[in-house]
């Protein structure tokens, strides 16, 4: 079984499957579009304040989950580059947070460019990463993503700090972000003390990277 995993995995870089995704994703934009004119419109109906503020509260959540799904579709073709294809990422997952939390991304002064499918796989793992920081960490507390190269891998951690016994990282989540880390080679390593949880995903670099010493701006 993980044979055929591994090679539809692989299919599904071929430019005909990516442009198939890429027309699923822009209908069901248009699916959250039309859900989120009719909560809207009526939120606008309601007579009762509340009412209207639970609507529109639904509303809101409904135009984040639409833009985190924009900021995970899967590029075309070619290459991306990495820190600004995090920060969108980024910039889509603090619309979901709760609880007050923060959501701080420091990447490494390097240009570094990945193929697309690679980047692409990195921002899912991170999205999964940054959501489970967010449901189990302390509510209020911060989550850093940062970007570094350290020995000839893109490593990409995500800190928060750790709420009472929750240790993180089981089910079926860890079995999606283990996967897509060992289809670009990556691996990921999790740490746990008494004040906070890391996860660290790093991915090799070799010869299918570029890498530029200058500004990233």
């Amino acid at each position: 079984m993980l044979g055929v995993h591994m090679k539809h995995e692989t299919c599904a870089d071929a430019p005909g499957s990516i442009i198939l995704l890429q027309e699923y994703n822009h209908r069901m934009l248009n699916e959250y579009a039309v859900a989120i004119a009719g909560v809207s419109l009526a939120a606008t109906a309601m007579t009762s304040a509340k009412s209207r503020a639970a609507l529109t509260a639904a509303r809101d959540r409904l135009f984040a989950i639409a833009e985190m799904h924009r900021a995970l579709q899967a590029p075309l073709t070619g290459a991306v580059e990495v820190a600004g294809y995090l920060e969108t990422v980024c910039s889509a997952a603090s619309q979901l947070l709760t609880s007050g939390r923060r959501l701080v991304l420091r990447c490494c002064e390097q240009r570094i460019v990945l193929p697309a499918g690679h980047a692409w796989r990195i921002g899912l793992i991170m999205s999964e990463l940054i959501t489970n920081a967010a449901k189990h960490g302390r509510p209020g507390g911060d989550i850093v993503v940062e970007t570094r190269m350290i020995d000839q891998h893109l490593v990409c951690s995500v800190v928060n700090e750790r709420c009472g016994l929750s240790t993180r990282g089981g089910g079926a989540g860890k079995t999606i972000v283990d996967f897509l880390a060992g289809h670009i080679g990556g691996h990921l390593e999790r740490h746990v003390d008494d004040a906070r949880i890391a996860v660290r995903l790093a991915v090799p670099t070799g010869s299918s990277i570029a890498l530029d010493t200058g500004s990233a701006g």
